[in-house]
């Protein structure tokens, strides 16, 4: 039986200026769009089974959003929960989208989340009006854009790039192509961070644009970005010893070199795609060895510390907040660490 899909995409860019997620330092609208970010849907089907895949230009699908959003798709679509995906490519240059984060990091605005959801719908439902058959090939090679983004010093762990550490480059992309021979969708799968710039501006960083790039290069197809297990991968966007953010045209030039990387790996030889849909969820127990457990969080703290003296940008869990400054509440804690570390 073969498989079919179905796919649409929609601006989701906030129609009026609201907060974007991902900075501490960033804590008031934004100030202008640079490029549209989107939700992109694909349908997948295989007789009976079904899956459904939503992208956004985010940098997450906040779980409050998730567990409201995911029912009424559900409905709307006739399917089961649990046959609805959503992926993000972890773009900092785009709005929050719920309320249960740390607010450093991630605020929530009730009229962007409303017209998000509409737009989520509207192209769910616009892919599975367009389904198609499709054979699929996937392709497999490297691309060397990303570095590790530790070192550790005498002083601490800095964030620097690290070339010494092993860096999963592994680019993974299939092709979805039609009876005729034309690309229906992309799937891009790559681990590295989508924050090359850190200015107050809406765009769908990297990946977004190289999706973009990829659509105007097939015609009539919409692709899917994968963020991998990027951890601490990041681009390589490096003067000298110190990352530095780009501006619009530097990201452009990154999503430029990562579309080249994707469409010559297109060019080669790929492997058929099994025609088979159905998900799969595994959960696996990792040991802890808790082994010189207080001094390894004492020497943990004296590595915070130093990170706090000489970040100029800071992302902290609330916990870690409560962990690091010893405060119960929250809001103490962050002005304890405000007032003593001088973080701009």
């Amino acid at each position: 039986m073969n498989m079919e899909l179905g796919t649409a995409k929609r601006v989701i860019t906030p129609p009026r200026p609201v907060r974007l997620a991902g900075y501490a330092t960033r804590t008031t609208p934004f100030d202008s769009v640079l490029e549209d970010i989107y939700v992109r849907v694909h349908d997948y089907r295989c007789g009976s089974a079904r899956a459904v895949l939503v992208y956004g230009d985010l940098l997450w699908w906040n779980s409050e959003f998730v567990a409201m959003a995911r029912p009424c798709l559900a409905a709307a679509l006739g399917v089961k929960e649990e046959q609805i995906l959503f992926t993000a490519s972890h773009n900092h240059s785009g709005p929050g989208t719920g309320g249960n984060f740390t607010p450093l990091l991630e605020t929530v605005d009730a009229e962007y989340t409303e017209f998000l959801y509409t737009q989520v719908e509207t192209a769910a439902c616009a892919a599975a009006q367009n389904v198609e058959p499709v054979r699929g090939t996937v392709h497999r090679g490297e691309c060397a854009l990303n570095v590790y983004r530790r070192v550790h010093t005498p002083d601490g762990i800095a964030m620097w790039p690290n070339y010494d550490m092993p860096a999963d480059h592994h680019l993974t992309v299939v092709r979805l192509e039609r009876a005729d021979g034309t690309v229906k969708g992309v799937l891009l799968h790559y681990p590295c961070h989508a924050n090359l710039a850190n200015g107050n501006a809406v765009h769908p960083d990297y990946p977004g644009a190289a999706l973009r790039m990829l659509d105007e290069t097939f015609p009539g197809s919409v692709g899917v970005f994968l963020q991998g297990c990027t951890a601490d991968l990041r681009p390589n966007s490096v003067l000298g010893e110190r990352f530095v953010p780009q501006s619009y045209e530097g990201v452009q030039n990154f999503a430029r070199q990562f579309a080249a990387h994707c469409e010559a790996l297109l060019q080669s030889e790929g492997a058929a795609l099994g025609e088979k849909v159905f998900i799969t969820r595994t959960t696996r127990q990792l040991p802890l060895d808790q082994t010189g457990l207080e001094q390894s969080m004492e020497e943990a703290k004296r590595q915070t510390a130093y990170g706090m003296e000489v970040c100029d940008v800071l992302k902290i869990s609330d916990n870690e907040i409560r962990w690091f400054t010893g405060e119960e509440d929250f809001d103490r804690g962050v002005d304890k660490l405000w007032r003593e570390y001088h973080i701009p």
